[in-house]
């Protein structure tokens, strides 16, 4: 992929967030005046053997290949100007990050969501708005298609700054367990400003959640000689998963850093 966001078979979230369990996507603040996330597409792929893989393709995602049986069923390749398209999206406007407690105003305004005809800007501004210190923007698809299992990916350039949290996860289309966290999160792709050049994939549930999420973060990548650095901030990189019914496994540019695994023979137990 180039510069898109592929999400094939669940939900997934970023500076906007998809819903294939429930989902929304989080923007977080900056103590900078301007602080920009890059995204150049998205994408939902599921696995299709009961019709020709090549008529089963949504127009919008022609140029996203079949991949290793993946078909892809849902994507946004950012070839317009102007605000996202309402058809895929919607865009979150409020403060307070409804629970998070996070300082920043979410806005449908151009400043700080505009796409320019190949990327998706997310922006965040330092200035008095709606009687926050901060604007963002945040949009998810909770309203327009959600999804269970699948492969998504997105391809993005993040924010640099101390106080930034771009994330890319997905929430519950219905909280049939209860609220956060008994009916789960899966975060696709977290990066907290203070550490920069790390990237965390991890699931919240009752049992485990918060710091005691289960997943991990690329930093594996490095110990394991699997890349030589990692810059989030001034290069590309597709962030992803793999989910199933028994397990969900993160990917940073094609390279697997976390698993985790579900037996419901055991209770429903996370391995």
């Amino acid at each position: 992929m180039n510069k898109r966001i592929l999400v094939m078979g669940i939900l997934l979230t970023f500076l906007f967030l998809l819903v294939g369990c429930d989902t929304q996507t989080t923007t977080t603040t900056t103590s900078s005046e301007t602080t920009t996330t890059t995204t150049s597409g998205v994408s939902v792929v599921t696995s299709n053997t009961a019709v020709a893989l090549a008529d089963s393709i949504p127009s919008d995602c022609a140029i996203t290949t079949v991949e290793d049986g993946w078909v892809p069923v849902w994507c946004d390749e950012f070839q317009y100007t102007g605000g996202v398209d309402l058809s895929k999206w919607s865009v979150v406007v409020g403060g307070g990050g409804f629970g998070n407690n996070e300082l920043q105003y979410y806005t449908n305004r151009q400043e700080n969501l505009y796409v320019d005809g190949e990327y998706l800007n997310i922006t965040a501004l330092m200035e008095n708005y709606g009687g926050y210190n901060y604007t963002s923007a945040k949009i998810w698809t909770t309203n327009t298609e959600t999804w269970k299992y699948g492969k998504f990916e997105m391809r993005a350039k993040l924010p640099a700054g101390r106080g930034t949290w771009p994330a890319f996860w997905m929430m519950p289309a219905s909280s049939k367990y209860g609220g956060w966290p008994d009916s789960g999160e899966i975060d696709i792709m977290e990066h907290v400003g203070y550490d920069m050049n790390v990237v965390h994939g991890t699931i919240h549930t009752d049992r485990f959640n918060g710091s005691n999420g289960r997943g991990g973060s690329t930093s594996i990548l490095l110990t394991e000689g699997l890349v030589t650095s990692i810059d989030v901030a001034n290069e590309f990189h597709t962030y992803g998963i793999e989910w199933d019914e028994t397990s969900i496994t993160w990917f940073y540019d094609g390279l697997a850093f976390a698993s985790v695994g579900y037996d419901p023979e055991l209770s429903g137990t996370v391995l």
